[in-house]
């Protein structure tokens, strides 16, 4: 009987020290959570994302300026310099989601234009010249304008922006039109000009609603602007827009990147790029203007811009 009972307690020794083991096994298993993380590295506007998450088994990249992606460590170039918010999803193999948000800001250090923060202190960097644009009693008139102007501004811009006044008086209504300029030195090349721009845009069923009367226009040419010049040398970006019949050209609200191929005929492309044959000192213009008030023309909010960069890529 004794030697039944010692084998009886070992088996069960045996059997319970087993279960122990499946059972320490089992919960000391380690857990592999979903976690959402990533680096950056810039390169003026290119942007490597490196993926550092765990137990992700799908990504959604949110750039911050429109565009996503579902690679798993992206590139991605943007438009223009500024501030932009970059998220993260990772969608976990257990079911879970894990989400990083981040401010990713991107200076451009070779820059050409001087000023193109356009904060207050960045007026000094600017000619300001008259376009042409008249009164009622014939002189010459600049559109309303404010460097450093906070309270309207695009999404991504930094600090304060040029602002063109929405002018609408009715009381002594004008023309009004300015060339901003400056000179640089540039070489034969690949250049690529970018901008922040915010503006109401037109509205082809209530056309006095948004902005129908305004041109707004960039240049990069040899020959520098005067006075009272309207200044129609070759465009690199820009659009001419105004309540004047047989303009097929529409002008959608914007907040963003500077659009190029809203006009036949500029130098540059859809990204703003575009190629100088020959080494000289050339002017960076820009022109904004807006049309007689009386004419049932509106200003809208007016036009907000920041960010302007030219840089040589070529």
């Amino acid at each position: 009987m004794k030697s039944r009972l010692t084998k009886f307690n070992i088996l069960s020794v045996t059997l319970a020290f087993s279960i122990f083991l499946f059972s320490c096994d089992s919960n000391d298993e380690p857990v592999i959570e979903t976690n959402a993380d990533f680096t950056v590295a810039a390169n003026e506007l290119k942007v490597d994302f490196t993926n550092t998450s765990t137990n992700g088994d799908s990504f959604i990249w949110d750039f911050g300026d429109g565009n996503t992606s579902e690679e798993e460590s992206p590139s991605h170039t943007y438009a223009v310099r500024g501030e932009y918010e970059v998220i993260l999803s990772v969608f976990g193999k257990d079911g879970e989601t894990k989400e990083k948000v981040e401010a990713l800001k991107l200076n451009v250090s070779n820059n050409l234009v001087k000023g193109g923060d356009m904060e207050s202190g960045d007026a000094s960097s600017w000619n300001v010249v008259y376009s042409g644009q008249k009164d009622a009693d014939q002189n010459m008139v600049h559109v309303k304008y404010d460097f450093g102007f906070t309270n309207y501004k695009p999404t991504n811009a930094e600090g304060g922006v040029l602002y063109i006044h929405p002018d609408n008086d009715a009381v002594s209504p004008s023309e009004e039109g300015t060339i901003f300029y400056q000179s640089v030195d540039l070489t034969a090349g690949d250049y690529q000009l970018s901008a922040l721009v915010k503006l109401a845009g037109e509205d082809k069923d209530n056309p006095t609603s948004a902005m129908n009367s305004y041109w707004f226009e960039f240049y990069v040419h040899d020959i520098e602007p005067t006075n009272g010049d309207g200044y129609g040398h070759t465009r690199v970006s820009g659009w001419f827009y105004g309540g004047w019949t047989g303009w097929e050209l529409v002008v959608p609200p914007l907040d963003g990147p500077l659009p190029h191929d809203l006009v036949v005929g500029s130098l540059a492309d859809e990204d703003g790029k575009f190629t100088l044959d020959k080494d000289g000192t050339y002017y960076i213009v820009f022109k904004m203007g807006k049309g007689w008030d009386t004419d049932g023309g509106s200003f809208g909010e007016g036009i907000a811009l920041d960010n302007l960069t030219l840089v040589k890529i070529n």
